[in-house]
């Protein structure tokens, strides 16, 4: 059984689901929160088959869907009143990259992203992929910015690679491992429920510089919660 349900702001914290007269056995029930253009779902007919994954197989795309993920196996009886509750957590990771003290716009390209997870949240088999974010103008000269989400990983991830392209093709690489190391070392990707890495490269007079953001460039002052 597929459903999909479009829950609002307005609506309450919690949706419910009733499912009435099932014959006893065991269930698995899971749950995929914000899918948008950017997913598709496969193989439902069986939940040892059943996939997310990015569309196309993530080629071309300027980020992944800001996923929630849940699931809950459930024994019921022939006649019994069982409910299930399903906390949701981080299928996804927030990226947040500004750009300061360039004239023209430039371009990224971020490497090593997983193609989607089945229904236990485990990484499915498959190719990396890279996305290219867009970065937008700011109403304030020589600053650009750009939020784009990642799937979150298990493994490989921090073998990822942030490039920032300049108009004059000037490239300019961080290590996701050795930046999150330095700038983020109370988060765990396994752990830490909402995850935000903000990344500021500021060129000047003495070259660039990779750090994350004072927020001086605007109001917007975001963080990492655990």
């Amino acid at each position: 059984m597929f459903e999909t349900r479009e829950i609002t702001l307005d609506d309450k914290s919690k949706t419910k689901m009733e499912l009435k007269h099932l014959p006893g056995g065991t269930y698995s029930f899971v749950v995929w929160g914000n899918l948008s253009s950017y997913s598709e779902v496969g193989g439902i007919g069986n939940i040892g088959q059943g996939v997310i994954n990015q569309v196309s197989g993530g080629k071309g795309l300027k980020s992944s869907d800001r996923l929630y993920f849940s699931r809950g196996d459930v024994h019921i009886k022939e006649i019994s009143n069982n409910s299930v509750d399903l906390l949701l957590k981080s299928a996804h990771v927030k990226f947040d990259v500004t750009v300061k003290g360039l004239a023209e716009m430039p371009s990224l390209h971020i490497s090593h992203q997983v193609q989607g997870f089945d229904m236990n949240m485990n990484i499915i088999e498959g190719d990396l992929v890279g996305f290219n974010p867009v970065l937008e103008k700011s109403d304030k000269p020589n600053l650009f910015r750009g939020q784009f989400n990642v799937l979150r990983p298990q493994a490989g991830f921090l073998e990822s690679k942030l490039t920032m392209t300049t108009s004059t093709l000037e490239r300019h690489e961080v290590s996701l491992k050795d930046f999150i190391a330095m700038h983020y070392p109370q988060i765990s990707m396994s752990k830490t429920q909402e995850i935000k890495i903000e990344v500021l490269f500021e060129f000047s007079n003495l070259g660039i510089n990779v750090t994350v953001p004072n927020w001086d460039v605007d109001d917007n002052t975001g963080s990492v919660i655990d």
